[in-house]
């Protein structure tokens, strides 16, 4: 199975803000930049899963229009009070701490950068159960999502997929990546995500290969 992480393209907010939970729209650009998405990704998923923000449903609709699901654990971060401050208006005294330990200092009434992996990978854990072939022994399903198949929502019990696209947020596909690479948190923005950009996962037989990074 191919699995699809789509960051959305540019969001329509000024230089030097700070984003996160704040629902922005795209940038007048989006079409060209939608042309320049598509020949990377298939012309058709098996499953194509959203979050919740406006900026990544506004480009599942476009992918799959009306053939898409939403889940609130694709989110990207939470910085609570300081969403849409200039980073240059929030207190030294509140970022400082954060800039040095963003994995576990939280903005005031926010979220850590723990947290934001953690959800993922819970949402990753139950994709992989979802997906899982029927003949997988039940206790490699168990190990992969510390679910059993029948535990799941009928609409999430295990389904035959080639191709799942999952459209989402720099932050959280970078939080995925380190997990599935054993690459520390704290490192994860090391890795390059760019507005519109495709990472190509393969799993097969339980095992997880990066096959594109940034593409």
């Amino acid at each position: 199975m191919e699995i699809y992480l789509i960051r959305h393209t540019q969001p329509k907010i000024p230089e030097g803000v700070c984003y996160g939970r704040a629902d922005l729209t795209l940038e007048e650009s989006f079409e060209e930049e939608l042309e320049k998405l598509n020949p990377k990704i298939p012309a058709t998923f098996d499953r194509l899963i959203s979050s919740p923000a406006k900026r990544c449903k506004t480009l599942a609709q476009k992918i799959s229009p009306g053939r898409y699901e939403a889940d609130e654990r694709l989110w990207e971060m939470d910085f609570g009070e300081w969403e849409l401050k200039r980073w240059s208006d929030i207190p030294r005294q509140q970022s400082d701490p954060w800039i040095k330990d963003f994995v576990h200092q939280r903005p005031p009434l926010g979220e850590n950068f723990l947290e934001v992996q953690q959800r993922v990978i819970h949402f990753w854990e139950e994709l992989l159960s979802s997906t899982a072939s029927p003949t997988m022994p039940k206790a490699k399903k168990e190990r992969l999502s510390g679910r059993s198949n029948q535990s799941l929502p009928e609409e999430l019990k295990i389904q035959k997929l080639e191709k799942v696209g999952v459209v989402f947020h720099g932050g959280p596909i970078r939080a995925l990546l380190a997990h599935l690479l054993e690459i520390p948190l704290k490192n994860a923005f090391r890795i390059q995500i760019d507005y519109g950009s495709v990472c190509l996962l393969e799993l097969k037989d339980s095992f997880v290969k990066l096959k594109g990074l940034n593409t």
